[in-house]
């Protein structure tokens, strides 16, 4: 439900009350006209300044309560108590301070992906404004570590960049290097074998390449090289250097106040720069052990908790940074995967945006679809033009062809103007020697001829001036149509690419139910978004590295219309953490507001606050918790029943059958592509049924292939259910909160009718009048609960994306005792009995293991249903809180005081007054910037004009222009001809 729905539900629901009167509640964040008619990147906008104001003033007024009350209280604490109790004062203040932590700490995840100089790193600098923050080589090392990039809020000069730099536990370590000579040891069974097959031969490349990260790590961290360390076994090297061991588990963090000194720092982290890691003055490169680097810049990209995670390649060997990895594809709400223009031109398999397990975890996760899915194409300045030339569409290309021999033509015409340069030049100096002949004459003689030459000489000099003219135009006019042509070859490509990843994205968004929901459909139309981009020509643009060919302005090159991308994929998330703390926000606007009001007169009520919730709130708080937990149950009935998993028939008997199939596959190389029949070598299957099912990379031939038994087998079960899945977790769940505005309208409504009775019934006259006039006040609680159902709703999504990565690790359990028989299997003949052994163990077992599979993914599926009724409960609960503060606040005006407090008012009257004079100040400014129309705020696209234009720029080239001057008047020279010289 959107909160334009959500907003207009308010004011026609059955059992409302008459429009709410009093202080009014239509700010520019939360009314229809200046908020929920205009785009979304306008909304998001007013709404985020709001935010900012608020928590600007919120702060200031705590400034001002807290000094205040700390003078007060210094001459008498029951002073302090007489003016604002201290449970009411000091709760106002939590709240408020609750408010703007969890707004600090509030963060919306972008995944980025890519293989190793796929531009990825260069794309995240232009993005974050930055040339060379991150690490730009094609080292495995600069690519291998997690790097998350937060928004930095230290306003110290020289904390402006900050690093946290995360070390691998010593088991982790450990882990690797026993596996590390486990592989070691398998390779050395094939390097002995006195006669290798071609089979032999790959499988022995294969080992040689698994091993190489590792031989990598011990040599960096450690000295060792390969040889030695072939003859030494874990612990051995782990006790090499007591250094490295210190490191481990910890943390390092850094600061600087510029770019380049931070880059500086986090370098010896990120690459293979070596650097003294302790104080033993012992030089190492310490990549290897790094498990995560978080970066807290300052960039427009990271505002309002947008947060850039750099994801390693899902080849990573170190388990324990796939794991991290792993873990935060859990959380993303949009993912971008870079893929190089000029490897996915050539190479089909490039265009794969993501592994099979990630797609699959993308579709359950409601998150397969363009508005959280973008392919950026990078570096498109590297393009071969030739080649692009002799295409089929560009040779069609009747305006590219008309330029092409307009670009000839025009070398040609430079050609000839450099050749007439040339002679004239010639003629120049000839004219030059002749006139400094008869200069000489002249000052021995009168000559007429001097001035003549003179002439000559000034009319050469302009026709050599002119033509180096038309030289310099002609030089332009080239330099022009090599962009536009270049520019023309580039867009064919980004469309030729385009259309290529459209065609492999659809047939795979295929496999999702459409869900119902409007703007869910435009979203899943088989479309993924698509933004080619150029670093280099963005540094170019800004000259840092001098223009690109093809690139004459900064939204040519892609970076800004990438960066409006993220910023336009992250509003969902946004969007609702901005509604929920707005809404917290105008509560403690509206308490404090009220409390700064001067007390109604002289009447007053003369009854004890007690008293008063004893008579009246006592049973109205009591009915209204009834109704809200009525409504709960049966919310929380609707919603379970959409439980993906509920209901299902617990046999899965055709999963069994495809787990044999699956089974049977892992005997080959490839075991995804049925056409294929290349065996995966004895060697390498031993390796995987050693490793129960788990990771095992191979790296041959320059290609990477991740072998993943156990993830296969999840596959086989998730691929039945994400359909369901999605719809039910991802749409129809969060679409319950549309229907529930109105039941939320009538328990509303239903509590303001009892509380107006239960006032009138005790005859509280001045209270009721009051009251109404704080009615609008408590609606806005109401507008929060909906918008914290609708939070919650959507949370149940969200954290169902824990539940389904389990079903790995039971799979793997429930098949170490099938690892376990076939390892039993020894001597001739034992690769094959133990296909056969795995083989048999599924037919006879999947069934179970599904079984039990489902179950466990079933139990923690529900514990995220189950937590449901507690967090309505919670959401009433706090509504109900609010209310009785903001009461609370409306008594301790309108009761008469006691006698002993009267003479405590009486004796801080003139502090009490100057307090309330600067929050009503304070009050004035806050709701002064909350009421401002949003045409008042001067609202541009989060990151500017983006888009990509579909046309060069015209910047005035004449085609066909030779640049002959027609006109034979020639530049005039002052000539002093007594003297004979020229200036």
């Amino acid at each position: 439900m959107s909160s334009q729905e959500d907003d207009r539900g308010d004011s026609g629901a059955k059992g409302q009350v008459d429009r709410p009167s009093g202080h009014s509640q239509e700010f520019s964040w939360n009314t229809n006209f200046t908020c929920f008619q205009c785009s979304e990147q306008e909304r998001i906008f007013v709404k985020e300044e709001a935010l900012k104001d608020g928590i600007e003033q919120c702060e200031r007024l705590i400034d001002i309560i807290k000094q205040s009350f700390r003078d007060i209280e210094m001459l008498d604490e029951g002073y302090a108590r007489s003016i604002w109790s201290c449970e009411s004062r000091r709760e106002w203040i939590a709240n408020c301070e609750r408010i703007i932590d969890d707004h600090r700490n509030f963060n919306v995840l972008v995944g980025v992906s890519g293989r190793t100089g796929s531009g990825k790193t260069s794309t995240l600098n232009a993005l974050l404004g930055y040339q060379e923050l991150l690490p730009t080589s094609n080292e495995e090392a600069s690519t291998a570590v997690p790097c998350r990039i937060e928004y930095n809020y230290d306003d110290n000069p020289t904390h402006a960049f900050r690093c946290h730099v995360a070390f691998r536990k010593q088991n982790d370590l450990k882990k690797q290097l026993d596996e590390f000579f486990e592989t070691l040891s398998q390779r050395n069974v094939l390097k002995d074998l006195a006669d290798r097959s071609i089979d032999d031969e790959q499988a022995l490349r294969d080992h040689n390449a698994q091993l190489k990260p590792a031989f990598e790590m011990i040599k960096v961290v450690y000295g060792i090289e390969e040889g030695q360390a072939e003859e030494m076994d874990t612990r051995r090297i782990l006790d090499t250097r007591p250094q490295v061991l210190a490191l481990l588990g910890t943390t390092k963090k850094f600061h600087h106040g510029t770019a380049k000194g931070i880059s500086e720092k986090i370098k010896p982290y990120i690459d293979s720069t070596e650097a003294d890691h302790g104080k033993s003055g012992l030089n190492f490169a310490a990549w290897p052990l790094i498990n995560q680097v978080v970066l807290y810049v300052k960039s427009d990209i990271l505002k309002n908790g947008v947060v850039l995670v750099d994801l390693p390649g899902a080849a990573d060997v170190v388990e324990s940074r796939a794991a991290v990895a792993e873990k935060y594809f859990g959380q993303l709400a949009a993912t971008l995967v870079v893929i190089e223009a000029k490897r996915a031109a050539s190479d089909s398999t490039s265009l794969n945006l993501m592994s099979k397990q990630q797609e699959l975890a993308t579709m359950l996760n409601g998150n397969f679809h363009k508005r959280s899915l973008c392919a950026c194409v990078s570096q498109i300045d590297s393009i071969d033009r030739s080649a692009a030339l002799r295409k089929k569409d560009a040779k069609d290309n009747t305006t590219l062809q008309s330029w092409i021999r307009e670009e000839e033509a025009t070398k040609s015409r430079k050609i000839d103007k450099l050749e007439q340069h040339k002679r004239e030049e010639k003629d120049l100096r000839s004219l030059r020697t002749e006139l400094r002949s008869k200069k000489r004459k002249l000052q021995k003689c009168k000559d007429n001829t001097y001035n003549e030459a003179t002439k000559k000489y000034i009319a050469k000099k302009a026709r050599v001036g002119k033509l180096e003219h038309q030289v310099t135009l002609l030089g332009d006019d080239l330099k022009e149509l090599s962009h536009m042509i270049l520019f023309t070859c580039i867009k064919a490509r980004n469309a030729y690419l385009e259309t290529r990843l459209q065609a492999q994205f659809a047939g795979r968004q295929a496999r999702l139910a459409i869900p119902n929901d409007k703007k869910m459909k435009e979203a899943y139309d088989g479309i993924v978004s698509i933004c080619p981009v150029s670093a280099k020509a963005f540094w170019g643009c800004k000259e840092v590295e001098g223009a690109v060919t093809g690139f004459p302005e900064e939204t040519y090159s892609g970076i800004p219309n990438l960066a409006n991308w993220i910023r336009t994929a992250t509003i969902p998330r946004r969007e609702d953490h901005v509604d929920g703390i707005l809404s917290r926000l105008q509560t403690q606007y509206n308490i404090i507001r009220l409390w700064s009001k001067d007390e109604w007169g002289r009447s007053r009520i003369k009854t004890s606050r007690k008293q008063f919730e004893t008579s009246v709130l006592g049973a109205v708080f009591e009915e209204m918790k009834k109704n809200f937990n009525g409504f709960w149950a049966r919310l929380d009935h609707d919603v379970k029943d959409k439980n993906p998993l509920k209901g299902r028939n617990a046999s899965f008997t055709e999963c069994a059958s495809e787990c044999t199939q699956a089974v049977k596959s892992w005997s080959f190389a490839n075991p995804d592509d049925a056409a294929s029949s290349s065996a995966l070598h004895w060697i390498s299957y031993q390796a995987m049924v050693r490793r129960k099912g788990g990771i095992f990379i191979s790296r041959s031939f320059d290609k990477v292939h991740e072998y993943n038994w156990m993830q296969d087998l999840a596959e086989v079960f998730l691929n039945t259910v994400v359909a369901g899945w999605n719809q039910a977790l991802n749409h129809d769940i969060p679409s319950f909160a549309k229907s529930a505005s109105p039941e939320i309208d009538k328990i509303w409504g239903d509590f303001i009718k009892s509380l107006k009775m239960g006032v009138e019934t005790y005859e509280f006259g001045i209270l009721l009048g009051a009251l109404q006039g704080e009615i609008a006040a408590l609606e806005a609680i109401k507008g929060r609960v909906k918008k914290d159902v609708s939070r919650t709703l959507k949370n149940i999504s969200r954290s169902a994306t824990n539940v389904h990565p389990g079903l790995v690790d039971v799979a793997r359990k429930k098949w170490e005792q099938g690892f376990g028989e076939a390892l039993k299997e020894k001597g001739t003949g034992a690769h094959k009995r133990r296909q056969n052994v795995l083989e048999d163990w599924s037919r006879k077992n999947s069934e179970a293991i599904y079984n039990a599979a489902f179950s466990s993914m079933q139990d923690k599926l529900n514990e995220s249903f189950d937590k449901l009724p507690d967090d309505l409960e919670n959401i009433s609960s706090s509504a109900i809180r609010d209310i009785k503060s903001h009461i609370s606040v409306l008594l301790e005006k309108i009761i008469e005081p006691t006698a002993d407090n009267e003479v405590k008012l009486e004796a801080v009257a003139g502090m009490k007054v100057e307090m309330q004079h600067n929050i009503k100040e304070a009050l004035l400014a806050w709701d002064l910037k909350w009421r401002v129309s949003s045409q008042a705020y001067k609202f541009t696209a989060d990151m500017g004009e983006s888009k990509i234009p579909d046309q060069y720029p015209s910047n005035g080239i004449k085609l066909g222009a030779s640049y002959d001057d027609d006109d034979d008047d020639e530049d005039e020279m002052d000539v002093d001809m007594g003297t004979g010289s020229t200036h």
